[in-house]
């Protein structure tokens, strides 16, 4: 076997997608023992337990697979964009029930999420202290939703 037959291991991703599946299933994916997976999951999950305490978070919800609607939530550091938390939901008790076990709610100051009607909640209950901040990305997608159907009136005017 040449230096050519290996294939880089994208760590983060192997991180990240043992925390939506398992072990075994990343292991077959990705070609790797159990234990390479389980090892790399472990170092990377120690690296997260060192987080500087964020003042400013993002939370915000993704689609693994295209055109699927199974969601999850993904939490970062503004500031650095490091990635904090991938929470295998969209559903607020869930949200809530993983941010409970973080130290570092008290204090955030800033939490930027998108419109989704649960995310102020979840912001209120578990980051007290922060002001929420509607990000920049779904105020102007809104903003253009509107502005599209006044253009669509054809006279400017509202309904």
């Amino acid at each position: 076997m040449t230096g050519e037959d290996v294939k880089p291991v994208d760590t983060k991703s192997i991180y990240q997608r043992v925390k939506v599946t398992t072990v075994m299933q990343v292991s077959r994916e990705e070609n790797l023992t159990e234990n390479q997976v389980q090892s790399i999951f472990d170092l990377l999950s120690a690296s997260k337990k060192k987080w500087d305490r964020p003042k400013r978070m993002s939370i915000d919800e993704i689609s693994l697979r295209k055109g699927h609607k199974d969601f999850v939530t993904v939490i970062s550091d503004i500031d650095t964009g490091e990635l904090l938390e991938v929470i295998n939901s969209h559903k607020q008790d869930e949200i809530i029930e993983t941010l409970a076990d973080l130290e570092v709610r008290e204090g955030v100051t800033e939490v930027s999420i998108d419109m989704w009607g649960g995310y102020p909640l979840v912001v209120e209950k578990m980051f007290p202290n922060a002001q929420i901040v509607y990000d920049r990305f779904h105020v102007m997608q809104h903003v253009n939703r509107e502005l599209n159907k006044l253009r669509r009136t054809g006279d400017g005017k509202t309904q």
